[in-house]
């Protein structure tokens, strides 16, 4: 046996501005390392990391393997991901709760599947079954052999409240809010435990998941005082947009020279010269606040994967753009084009009448292309997928409240109707396609918004639940779902898609997780022990933190006369200014005979680069072998 100080110890250094330090095990061979953080302005910039670390520590570890040489194929674990697909059956708008798992046909990318488990609605008072054969019609008066099947209803019912602030004015927020007040007790009860979220460009936790009736409505009422509205949310606003260009018109088309306090250009000359430059500037700044609307989406779905059963997200806001910018590209092409112009709007030209564009850096009809580049439909889709795969599904609430054309134009600007038309639905557009691309349910035109939340809440009570695995060697990624009922008029409303992800980025999203919610579970037993802060030159300083995992704990698998398994670390941090920070992994090969035989755990360190400000760290460990994942989590500095 080796001695104790022989054990190994491996060693993670982290360069503080993303790259990779040198690693070194203690009284062993040097080793790889992997960054774990970066510092990084946005919430968006942050997911973009976890979106490549996945490539990063697949390349990684394909390197140590290279250096080490063959690994034990008896630790080669292949994880077979089952789907749950939750669905809602209508005729003549009502639920339909009779279906049986033969009437329904699935697939994936366009190839059937078979039907493993099969749950029928709550409501409906029957249990649930696995069809040894669901795929295939039963026949009359025989259901055919069921057995038991508990993967598909895997817990009770989380309901999200999500305040989307960036694109919600305050009276919104706080009417909704204050139906959502009254109806408290029906949503703890329809959904069984609520969690209140809120989203400035910082995820805001303001209730974790809770049964508790008193601790919603206290939560609620301290909401609805709330007056703040983020920066980007008013740059963003395309009504202030089209207010700056309505007035450049304005200036720009009087006759009398120097009459606009913006600068007149004499009479005659092309009106539309700067306008082209002020609709891009527009559709960036709220392209940049629907990017972190979806970040911000995509951060709180991936951390609600790790509570079983159903999740459904009430998202709350007043709209977020398909298309940012369209309205008021919208708006500055039918100024320019001559659309506005034959319908009499006053200060709306024709370009082409100014000489075939002589005078103009700017064709209104060239925008419309230019317009698209900004469209957002793949990035929610991608969202969608993603929300599947944690069994989300996303029910959209519009605060504006009920709506007609003349509303959604801008205060004391003339508008067309087709304007009308893009400004009403544009916000629209990217509620709609989230809530039928994961299965929920979108509410516009309302202003009983309680109503909504509880008929989004009870969802769950008229639904099915059906399982299958994907059929083997199916790419990492989004797929399809289509799922087909036999019953002539029956109408299905399911999630379309699912990703089908690795172990590790399960882990990372574990990670965050940890510090959105505040609380980890550690089946494992996995200690952190965090140093001081030690100077390190140039003003710079750094912090050790050694992750302890018990080898009893761990499944190890018998080699000649060792042990071996193998475990995957992630680690996450978040900011005292609310900022989550990139998160990196890094998978290690187990030996028994060298852990610490004091402690009888693996040890290993992370060194971290550190300021003033005050980190929290999660550590998510996955035990490869036997399955089980743990979350730890400790704070670097603060009071």
């Amino acid at each position: 046996m080796p001695s104790d100080s022989a054990h190994r110890r491996r060693r993670f250094i982290v360069g503080s501005n993303g790259t990779t330090g040198s690693g070194v095990e203690r009284n062993r061979r040097p080793a790889s390392a992997l960054s774990c953080f970066a510092s990084r302005a946005s919430v968006a910039a942050a997911l973009a990391m976890l979106v490549a670390i996945a490539d990063l520590g697949a390349t990684t570890r394909q390197g140590e393997a290279e250096a080490d040489g063959p690994r034990d194929l008896v630790l080669d674990r292949v994880e077979v991901q089952r789907v749950v697909v939750d669905l809602v059956a209508e005729q003549g708008g009502r639920p339909v709760l009779d279906l049986e798992a033969g009437e329904l046909r699935v697939y994936v990318d366009g190839t059937e599947v078979e039907i493993l488990g099969f749950s029928p609605p709550p409501a409906s008072g029957r249990e649930g079954s696995s069809p040894a054969r669901a795929s295939a019609p039963t026949a009359a008066g025989d259901d055919g052999e069921t057995l038991t099947d508990d993967a598909a209803v895997a817990g009770p019912q989380t309901l999200v409240l999500f305040l989307d602030e960036l694109h919600m004015k305050p009276v919104h927020r706080k009417r909704v809010l204050k139906q959502a007040r009254g109806i408290a007790d029906e949503l703890i009860d329809a959904g069984g435990r609520v969690t209140v979220v809120a989203f400035d460009g910082k995820l805001k936790l303001l209730l974790p998941p809770s049964s508790d009736k008193k601790a919603l409505r206290d939560v609620l009422d301290e909401a609805m005082d709330s007056t703040s509205i983020p920066m980007m949310a008013s740059l963003a606003d395309p009504a202030r947009a089209i207010a700056v260009v309505h007035q450049r018109m304005e200036d720009e088309t009087q006759e009398k020279s120097g009459g606009s306090p913006l600068g007149a250009r004499p009479s005659g000359t092309d009106p539309c010269v700067d306008i082209g430059g002020l609709a891009r500037t527009s559709a960036q700044q709220a392209a940049a606040a629907t990017d972190q609307s979806i970040g911000g989406l995509r951060l709180l779905v991936g951390t609600l994967g790790r509570y079983p059963g159903r999740k459904s997200l009430l998202y709350v806001s007043d709209g977020v753009p398909l298309v940012p910018g369209m309205e008021v590209y919208t708006y500055a092409i039918e100024m320019c084009d001559g659309t506005a112009a034959r319908q009499g709007l006053p200060n709306a030209v024709d370009t082409q009448e100014f000489g075939g564009g002589r005078f103009s850096r700017w064709d209104p009809r060239a925008a419309r292309t230019e317009m698209l580049d900004f469209d957002t439909t793949r990035q929610w889709r991608e969202i969608a997928a993603y929300a599947n795969a944690q069994q989300v599904s996303i029910y959209p609430i519009q605060a504006t409240g009920l709506q007609t054309l003349d509303a959604a134009g801008v205060s004391n600007v003339r508008t067309t109707q087709s304007f009308a038309q893009a400004a009403l639905g544009n916000p629209r557009d990217s509620l709609f396609l989230i809530a039928d691309e994961t299965g929920g349910e979108a509410f516009f035109d309302t202003n009983r918004f309680g109503d909504a939340l509880v008929e989004a809440a009870s969802d769950a009570e008229v639904g099915y639940q059906i399982t299958f695995e994907p059929l083997s060697g199916i790419e990492p990624g989004a797929h399809e779902i289509r799922v087909e009922v036999d019953r002539p008029g029956v109408q299905l409303r399911h999630r379309k898609s699912f990703t089908s992800r690795t172990a590790a980025s399960r882990l990372v999203d574990l990670a965050v997780s940890a510090l959105v919610f505040g609380r980890g579970d550690n089946p494992l037993g996995v200690r952190l022990d965090v140093g001081e802060p030690v100077a390190t030159g140039g003003g710079g300083s750094k912090v050790d933190i050694t992750v302890r995992v018990p080898l009893s704990s761990l499944a190890l698998v018998p080699v000649g006369e060792d042990r071996l398994g193998r475990f995957t670390v992630a680690v996450g941090g978040r900011q005292s200014n609310g900022r989550y920070l990139p998160v990196g992994f890094k998978q290690i090969d187990v030996r028994a005979s060298e852990v610490d035989q004091a402690t009888q755990s693996f040890e290993y360190e992370i060194e971290l680069p550190y300021r003033s400000d005050a980190i929290e760290v999660s550590v998510a460990v996955r035990d490869d072998v036997g399955g089980v994942e743990a979350l730890s989590l400790a704070s670097i500095g603060g009071s």
